[in-house]
C-alpha cells in the first residue's frame, strides 16, 4: 500500500503560499500483512456426466506475513467480491463447503510462491454454466485483496 504524506509546505503568513515545487513529501510504502499476486491458474474443460477435473492455482506472497497451511486458504467468493457460504454444485471432496483447497506447502514466506489444487466433478448436475469464483483468505484474520480472485465458467453440456 502506498501512502503519500505531505510533510512540509512553505507559506509567507498572510501573503501567499510558496510554489508547489518547494513542497517536501515522501512516498511511504506500508506492506500489507496479507496480499498476493496470482501467477498461474489452470483452465477447465467441458465437464460431461461423471467427469472430474483438477484445478491448480499459484500465488506469490507479496505481503509481510508468512502464510501457514490451514490459515491461508482458497475460498469461494461471489462475483461482487464478497465471501460466499453457498455450496458449489460441482465441489468434489473440498475440505469445507466454501473452502476448495488448503495451501499445498506448510509455509510460504514473503516473496515465495504457494500452490492450491482442488477437484470439481459433474455428479449429474443439470446442463448449464456453473461459474466458480475463488480468492485467498487468511481465515479468522482477513480476505486478501480482490486481485487474488480467479474465476472459471464451467460448462456442463
Amino acid at each position: 500500500m502506498l501512502i503519500a504524506i505531505l510533510v512540509h509546505q512553505l507559506v509567507a503568513d498572510g501573503i501567499t503560499w510558496f510554489p508547489a515545487n518547494t513542497h517536501a513529501y515522501w512516498d511511504i510504502f506500508i506492506p500489507q500483512n496479507y496480499s498476493a499476486d496470482l501467477v498461474y491458474y489452470s483452465g477447465v474443460p467441458l465437464l460431461g456426466e461423471g467427469q472430474s477435473w483438477t484445478i491448480t492455482l499459484a500465488y506469490r506472497n507479496t505481503g509481510s506475513s508468512t502464510w501457514r497451511k490451514g490459515t491461508v486458504n482458497l475460498g469461494t467468493v461471489n462475483p461482487d467480491y464478497s465471501w460466499s457460504l453457498n455450496p458449489y454444485p460441482l465441489a468434489n471432496n473440498w475440505f469445507n463447503v466454501n473452502r476448495p483447497a488448503l495451501l499445498t506447502e506448510n509455509t510460504v514466506a514473503p516473496g515465495d510462491i504457494g500452490h492450491f489444487s482442488f477437484t470439481i466433478k459433474n455428479n449429474g448436475v443439470s446442463a448449464g454454466n456453473y461459474r466458480l469464483d475463488v480468492g485467498l483468505v487468511a481465515d479468522g484474520i482477513t480476505w486478501f485483496p480482490a486481485n487474488t480472485h480467479a474465476y472459471w465458467d464451467i460448462k456442463v453440456p
